[in-house]
């Protein structure tokens, strides 16, 4: 399939950028034209579920723009982010691939997304008539397991602070501006991202501004290029004796 003709007739996928559009077409180079017509957008906004667990897994998205997590619920009913995804995957592929019927975990908006659509039958359809496809399917879910798995035994080792350092790092990285990012969470979701309780928080959110890794901003939090940078380091002088 010509992914230009995709972005032809959605123009909002002209917005995206350049590495995403070379991300779908890895997904779509090999589809065949009449998956077109069973192709949808649709624009997510902030903190949208456009997957939740145990719901019909009848349709595949593909985000192409913007960051999305995925989150699990303890069984206190307290939100657990256990991934964060700045790159297009098929989201719903794998229950596909799996035989399950129902998806297997809650996805959510982190900021504005842009998400490409099909639903289950067609997304078989396609497969079953590609090799290719079902490799690159194979391929990148093998990526995706193998990524969270190295995160996941790192994350399980790291203090709090290094582990809410992490979690900084990789906001400043994403949403960043002119070299200083604002950081609007409370300390309850900050909880639910890190793992730890909110008294722990609040004591590495103490720490972190006695060693100026960080500043209050009212009542959010101001990271600025050097506070990263050392953020990093902190990071980094752990996670290299592990």
């Amino acid at each position: 399939m010509d992914v230009e003709k995709i972005i032809k007739k959605y123009p909002i996928l002209l917005t995206i950028p350049p590495h995403r559009k070379e991300e779908i077409k890895k997904y779509f180079d090999t589809a065949p034209e009449w998956l077109m017509d069973f192709l949808s957008v649709e624009i997510l906004p902030p903190k949208t579920v456009f997957i939740r667990s145990f719901d019909k897994a009848d349709m595949i998205y593909y985000v192409v723009d913007g960051i999305y997590k995925a989150i699990d619920y303890r069984m206190n009913g307290v939100e657990y982010v256990f991934a964060q995804f700045s790159k297009t995957y098929s989201m719903g592929a794998m229950e596909v691939l799996m035989g399950y019927s129902e998806y297997l975990a809650t996805l959510q908006t982190i900021n504005r997304c842009i998400a490409i659509k099909v639903n289950r039958q067609e997304f078989v359809k396609w497969l079953e008539s590609d090799n290719l496809a079902i490799w690159n399917e194979a391929k990148m879910m093998g990526e995706y397991l193998l990524r969270q798995g190295l995160l996941a035994r790192e994350y399980l080792f790291l203090p709090a602070p290094e582990r809410m350092a992490k979690i900084f790092i990789q906001k400043y990285e994403q949403d960043s501006k002119d070299g200083k990012l604002l950081i609007k969470l409370s300390r309850q979701e900050l909880s639910n991202e890190v793992g730890f309780s909110t008294k722990t928080i609040s004591r590495v959110i103490n720490l972190f501004l006695e060693e100026n890794l960080i500043k209050k901003y009212k009542r959010n939090i101001l990271i600025n290029s050097e506070q990263y940078l050392k953020l990093k380091e902190k990071v980094e002088k752990i996670v290299s004796t592990m």
